[in-house]
This record gives C-alpha cells, structure tokens and sequence, in this order.
C-alpha cells in the first residue's frame, strides 16, 4: 500500500464524499478554464485544503500533462489529499457534471441548432469564457508571482505562448530558469 501524500494544512482531512461533493459543484458550475477557479475557490480559500502554494504547484503540474488543466488539477487535489482514491474519486466527480450538459446540450442543439438567437448565444459565452480565463490568471498571478523577476519571466512566457510556442516548451523552459535564476541560494557559512 502507498502512502497518501500529506497536504501541509491541518484542514486537508476532507473525506471522500466531501472531495465528490466539492467536484460535482466545480463540474456543474466552472466552464473550461473557469473550472480551475472555482476548483481554487473551494480547495484553497473555502477550505483551505490546500494552500496557495501548494495549488500553484499543482497547477503547474496540471500544465505540463496532456488533456485539460481543470481535470489535471481536480486529480492533483484528490491525490494531494486522499491518494489514488482520492484522484479517481475527483477524477469522476468532476467529470459526471459535464457529461450530462453536454449530452443535454448536445441534444438541443441538434433539435434547435438553426434557430438564429442560438448564435448570438454562443457569441456571448466566447466572451464570458475569456472573461473567467483572464479572472483566473489575475488571481493566480496576483498570488503566485513575488518578485519582479517572476512577474518577468511571466511575462516572457506570456509572449512565446502568444508566438505560438508549444505550452511544454513554454512551461519546462520556465521551470529551467526558475531553477538557474529565482531559486534560493544556500548561506555559505564563514
């Protein structure tokens, strides 16, 4: 048997059906990157499961696998506070809500899809999406980013990803020169 790795607050002894509960509402009321709000409303700040620190890290695990971050980052949650168990458990939590929209969606657009009203419709949920997106990356940042040096290299990674640069690259070039630069350096004793 694994050790189920431990989350650095006390508040992480969330049980299983409290990590299923917690999924289903950020499967049923986050939209795509939205989800990684809403799942850092109810893990981080709601909580407190996990600290900011420890869901930033998560997070840029989430970004170097393949897939969406939101579930990436739901199975980090689980694993970091429960396991294995834990992840499957939040991996189809979360999943369940989002199935069953889309099925229901799928459904009526098929039956109503031509209808022109639909259209603008879509429209406006383009804008609300990049809207949550750019709500999430101000708080991260805001959170996440303490030296000038930091909010620097976010910057630069901001601009290769705007070029078009694959995301891996983007994010593995990042932590490289987090390494070299931005980690601390050990006192030398006299």
């Amino acid at each position: 048997m694994t050790d189920v790795p431990k989350a650095a607050t006390p508040a992480a002894a969330a049980s299983l059906l409290q990590l299923a509960g917690v999924m289903l509402k950020v499967g049923a009321t986050g939209f795509g990157m939205g989800m990684v709000g809403v799942l850092q409303q109810e893990a981080v700040t709601r909580r407190a499961w996990l600290s900011q620190q420890e869901f930033a890290d998560g997070l840029a695990l989430a970004n170097l696998l393949p897939g969406p971050i939101a579930v990436d980052a739901a199975v980090y949650v689980g694993y970091r506070l429960r396991g294995w168990l834990g992840a499957t458990v939040c991996l189809l939590a979360l999943l369940v809500p989002a199935f069953l929209i889309m099925l229901g969606l799928t459904i009526a657009y098929l039956r109503y899809g031509q209808v022109p009203q639909l259209h603008g419709v879509f429209r406006g949920l383009n804008a609300a999406v990049v809207a949550l997106v750019l709500a999430v990356a101000y708080r991260l940042g805001k959170s996440s980013l303490k030296s000038t040096s930091q909010a620097a290299l976010a910057v630069a990674a901001l601009g290769a990803t705007l070029l078009h640069t694959n995301p891996v690259t983007v994010v593995l070039t990042c932590g490289i020169i987090g390494a070299l630069l931005l980690a601390p350096h050990p006192k030398v004793a006299p």
